[in-house]
């Protein structure tokens, strides 16, 4: 997006306290110290959807826990998450930093086959030869014979799929899985252009995805030398201004390095740890000022025509000389008061029912089955619409501290609490839900937690109490209302319309978008976020927020 560098002195508005407008303030701040920089947020806690809850003692058996209430690892080696890393160093956080390693048993990963009753091993001689990639061998062998078809501008990744095998066994049991669990989406609706950008850059370059990949093996195999981002172009332009502009000793080529051998990171004290540090530092500098509990209730053109008028819900304005929303944008729209046609209304949302789920004894995962957790395909029999589950307590234990100088203390609190407690969650929803389907009772909820456990985790509920943590909370008075170590505490979060959907035309809508705010606003209003950024992960919308600073700056 085009946007219009700030004046010296100038003012910004970010709209979102999130890690995305957090982000953005921190490196427009560490690039422009002279910028007045202020953050609206509606809740009373910076985060957006990060949000980690510290269960007390005093609420569960003997030790604290952390349930995760959204995003919890990092992937390893992006842009994204060496910024993460390096402003964590930066804010004296790094010591937070764990990461597990390629080959720990908590790498594993699953996938829910046999009719949806059996967790399959990835990569496993089951995977290989089970029902979940039947004939995938011969359809990989004959892609490369698919030729002569005129490309189309955007396709589904099933289609996509289904024109370069064959057949869509592979997005059905295989894919559908894999998106389920990034996106909560479907992959008959997904964008294979603005979701699998390199699949389809494989095409078009080469004809065929098996030669491309082949081409691509024996190019890495011909210059190895160390590990390099963008295929071993070194940094991207971004990240060299980062090293440059805001943090010179930084070496991320170094981190990148030493991080190639972790896929996975997360944060000891949960990853509600980066938003608060970042929000913390924030609030130290004099030119910065987040404001918490601050609904906006309208985004307008001032009067001159060069500034964006903010207006709160208790009638008081401000004008800045740029305007930065990570919100929602549906909600963008409403604040505009865009009319029923502005593309910024266009933008699908879904919605997951998270639930954390803690036993101080009673084994959750399946013995057979350790690892990071499993993802359902939408084959499976899945009536509780299940997406997948996420296996809290085997990660936690299978971590160690990114920065071995720095011993991170083995009684700190983990997300699982320490020695054999039992920490999952689970994931519901997505494309699954109907945008009709009003929230389940509490009633209903337990009864599909129940489900899951029994039917696709194996645990034996005879004579176990399930405890929900938020009637708990209200109504515990007294000894015998405490958790036994054999009791299962759940913990419910309906997150509404939580996760954009990069769907077939989703390039198309983003330029509709760009040209609209650019019309209305002149390069004065820009979005962060996941809504229509580089992807909806953490690290992206860290990226995200560098790349839109530097423009500014």
């Amino acid at each position: 997006m085009s946007l219009t560098r700030i004046r010296p002195n100038g003012s910004v508005a970010v709209l979102g306290a999130g890690i995305s407008g957090l982000s953005f303030a921190y490196f427009l701040n560490k690039l422009r110290p002279d910028v007045k920089i202020t953050l609206y947020e509606q809740n009373t806690r910076p985060g957006g959807w990060i949000n980690t809850d510290k269960v007390a003692a005093s609420e569960v058996a003997r030790e604290p826990v952390l349930f995760e209430k959204g995003p919890r690892t990092l992937r390893g080696v992006s842009e994204g998450t060496l910024l993460i890393v390096d402003m964590l160093k930066q804010l004296g956080k790094a010591p937070e930093i764990e990461v597990m390693s390629r080959n720990s048993v908590a790498n594993n990963k699953y996938i829910l086959g046999g009719g949806g009753d059996e967790l399959v091993k990835v990569g496993s001689f089951r995977f290989h030869l089970g029902d979940l990639t039947a004939g995938l061998i011969r359809a990989v062998v004959g892609e490369p014979f698919r030729r002569g078809e005129k490309l189309p501008v955007d396709e589904s990744i099933e289609s996509f799929v289904k024109r370069r095998f064959g057949s869509t066994a592979l997005s059905d049991n295989v894919l559908s899985a894999v998106f389920h669990g990034i996106y909560a989406g479907d992959v008959a609706r997904l964008s294979a252009r603005s979701v699998i950008p390199a699949m389809v850059e494989m095409e078009r370059a080469h004809g065929s995805i098996f030669m491309a990949m082949v081409k691509k093996c024996f190019g890495a195999k011909s210059h190895q030398s160390g590990h390099k981002l963008g295929g071993g172009s070194g940094l991207s332009q971004s990240l060299q201004e980062y090293e440059k502009r805001i943090s010179q000793h930084s070496d991320l080529q170094g981190v990148a390095s030493q991080l190639s051998k972790f896929p996975v990171l997360r944060l000891q004290g949960g990853l509600q740890e980066l938003p608060n540090a970042v929000a913390n530092h924030l609030e130290s500098c004099d030119n910065v000022n987040i404001v918490y509990g601050a609904p906006v209730a309208a985004i307008s053109k001032s009067p001159s025509g060069d500034q964006v008028c903010v207006r709160m819900s208790d009638g008081g304005e401000s004008s800045f000389d740029h305007f930065r929303s990570t919100i929602n944008t549906k909600t963008l729209a409403n604040l505009l008061a865009a009319d029923s046609s502005s593309p910024l209304r266009k933008l699908p949302y879904v919605s997951v029912l998270l639930v954390n789920v803690y036993s101080k004894s009673t084994p959750l995962i399946p013995q057979n089955c350790h690892g990071f957790g499993f993802l359902v395909p939408k084959k499976a029999a899945n009536p509780e619409r299940l997406l997948g589950v996420i296996f809290d307590s085997d990660i936690a234990q299978n971590v160690e501290p990114f920065h071995k100088d720095k011993e991170t203390s083995s009684s700190s609190t983990t997300a699982s609490g320490s020695g054999s407690s039992n920490s999952i969650t689970l994931m519901f929803g997505g494309h699954f839900y109907n945008q009709q389907d009003p929230p389940m009772s509490s009633s209903m909820r337990m009864r599909i937690v129940r489900e899951v456990l029994q039917s696709k985790l194996d645990v034996d509920l005879a004579g176990l109490r399930m405890v929900d943590l938020d009637t708990h909370r209200k109504t515990n008075s007294g000894p015998d209302r405490a958790v036994a170590d054999t009791d299962i505490l759940v913990s419910f979060n309906y997150h509404q319309d939580c996760i954009p959907q990069y769907e077939v035309g989703y390039s198309a809508l983003a330029a509709e978008v760009e040209e609209q705010l650019h019309s209305e606003f002149k390069g004065t209003v820009s979005l962060g976020g996941m809504a229509f950024g580089n992807g909806i992960g953490v690290p992206d919308c860290v990226q995200n927020g560098l790349e839109d600073a530097l423009k500014l700056a």
